[in-house]
């Protein structure tokens, strides 16, 4: 469908700068150098346009992101006629999504994208090869829906 029209082919140089954010993402900070190779193979590099709308409130979460570059606003409430309120802004090296792949709970937030955005996505069945194969990996994910609790209430 019309998802796929968005993925980007990822280039040498894009490539490094990607596995130095990973690196970055305070959950994936203990990770092997291999690892790191592993979650790169199943990570997939996206292109947003202004005003496009990447993830919705309420919806199933199924993927994670890093942004590359852009900015995104991360919004809650929004409905049909309510624009909701702007609880973060984000930008290169952020990254959202990953609550709702922890909890398994819906979508807390709708994300938007402010001007073009280019981001990296890693879908929920890649996260949960990676969690029953690393200890490392599984352990910082248990802290995350935690602290991700604290730090928006």
């Amino acid at each position: 469908g019309i998802q796929d029209m968005r993925e980007v082919v990822i280039s040498e140089t894009t490539r490094q700068v990607i596995m130095r954010m990973v690196r970055e993402v305070y959950f994936m900070n203990a990770l092997e150098d291999a690892e790191v190779e592993l979650i790169l193979g199943a990570l997939k590099l996206m292109g947003y346009n202004e005003g496009e709308t990447i993830i919705k409130e309420g919806s199933e979460g199924n993927s994670f992101y890093i942004i590359l570059e852009g900015d995104v606003r991360v919004v809650v409430g929004k409905k049909f006629l309510r624009s909701g309120k702007e609880v973060a802004r984000l930008g290169p090296g952020d990254f959202f999504g990953e609550t709702a792949l922890v909890s398994n709970q819906p979508r807390n937030a709708t994300v938007i994208c402010d001007g073009t955005v280019r981001a990296v996505k890693l879908e929920r069945s890649a996260f949960e090869s990676l969690k029953s194969s690393n200890d490392n990996f599984s352990k910082a994910m248990d802290h995350i829906a935690e602290h991700r609790q604290l730090k928006t209430s």
